[in-house]
């Protein structure tokens, strides 16, 4: 057997330190929230009415399970995004994404369609949307959910709608 040898075990101690003081000042990330879709929900272009401007809403094919509803708003050269919250509650908040450009929209009451958040008809998110039909809405602090088109049917109702709408 070797005697102490007081170095070793100084060296030792010491590395076996750094590599603990290593160990605490390790900050792991949190994940990314899931992002959330639903394969059975698609677009749906509801063309105007006497008494309503044409619609794009995302959701069940004919139920009320909507996500979003746009409002053509042309007169006025917007598209009005009015969400429905999962929570039923009415959102303060909404983040929309598209062809990787961001919309930070503020909700506003509205009389008649609730609360919508505004976009210029000639916002480039709106131009990317409308090529490839893949949108992505957050809600105050919800997961993301993504709305995109899916063939054949929803890239037909995206481009129907932002025909009319311009």
């Amino acid at each position: 057997m070797r005697p102490f040898n007081p170095r070793l075990w100084a060296s030792f101690a010491a590395f076996a330190a750094a590599g603990l003081a290593g160990c605490t000042t390790t900050h792991i990330a949190p994940p990314a929230p899931a992002v959330l879709s639903d394969a059975s929900k698609n677009w749906f272009y509801a063309p105007a009415s006497k008494d309503e401007p044409a619609k794009l809403a995302y959701g069940q094919p004919n139920s009320d399970d909507i996500d979003l509803m746009l409002w053509c708003a042309a007169a006025r050269r917007q598209v009005q995004f009015a969400p429905f919250d999962p929570d039923d509650a009415t959102p303060k908040h909404m983040v929309v994404a598209s062809g990787g450009l961001t919309l930070d929209l503020p909700i506003k009451p509205d009389k008649r369609l609730g609360p919508v958040g505004t976009v210029p008809l000639d916002a480039a998110l709106l131009a990317a949307f409308r090529a490839d039909g893949r949108l992505r809405m957050t809600l105050d602090d919800h997961p993301p959910l993504d709305l995109n088109a899916k063939p054949p049917e929803g890239p037909k109702q995206v481009q129907s709608f932002f025909g009319v709408c311009k």
